[in-house]
């Protein structure tokens, strides 16, 4: 396997994160409560064809949404334990802080079009992607090799992905069933507050869903 001072990414098994049975089982049937919305423009103009739940939105600053649910999910995936074996996984000799996090559905015939994540905030350095549907066939996480640009394709369908923001990824056609994922992402615990992404010269791409302002939010009294 290629390592991740090599490529930028890696594999493991979603135990070593040290998250137990009991929090996956928690984490699955929190995503099933969580409002979906179909998203065709990623933030930074690529094309996507899949649902996402939010969980933390980053637009302006980090903001919790839909605070009620979300909060247990945060509550497990930042904590130090999970925050410790990313700084581990990575060699990053600072201190992470989940920044960004969601829950992403693809069914059959979804894509995530070729980008990078620094576009979206400058300050991204990681991101994770914990499988939490896996019955599928097709939607193989890809990326490129740091020196030689050869595309390097992962069809690990249950392994824990960590990757670097800075390189550019997809996922490609899912043939059939449903891929989905609790994916969240790290800036260092100094960055600062407000999204450094330059808007002036970089806007959103107007059908994106964070221009449109995230029509699948809930609001606290509609949560059961």
């Amino acid at each position: 396997m290629t390592e991740f001072s090599d490529c930028g990414t890696t594999f493991v098994d979603f135990k070593e994160l040290l998250i137990t049975n009991k929090e996956i089982e928690v984490l699955k049937k929190l995503a099933l409560k969580l409002p979906r919305e179909h998203i065709s423009i990623g933030d930074t103009g690529d094309l996507q064809n899949l649902f996402v739940a939010r969980v933390m939105t980053d637009v302006k600053e980090p903001t919790v949404v839909n605070q009620e649910l979300s909060n247990h999910i945060l509550r497990i995936i930042e904590s130090d334990k999970v925050t410790r074996f990313v700084e581990k996984q990575t060699g990053y000799d600072g201190k992470l802080k989940v920044r960004r996090s969601g829950f992403n559905y693809m069914p059959e015939g979804s894509t995530v079009g070729l980008h990078d994540d620094i576009r979206t905030n400058p300050n991204y350095l990681f991101f994770v992607s914990l499988p939490i549907c896996t019955d599928y066939n097709g939607g193989a996480f890809y990326t490129f090799h740091k020196e030689t640009k050869e595309k390097l394709i992962y069809p690990k369908q249950d392994k824990l992905c960590i990757s670097s923001c800075s390189i550019k990824h997809g996922v490609e056609k899912v043939l059939s069933g449903t891929r989905a994922a609790l994916v969240w992402f790290y800036a260092d615990v100094n960055t600062p507050r407000l999204n450094q992404r330059d808007y002036t010269h970089d806007p959103l791409p107007k059908k994106s869903a964070a221009a449109k302002g995230f029509d699948g939010l809930l609001d606290p009294q509609d949560i059961l």
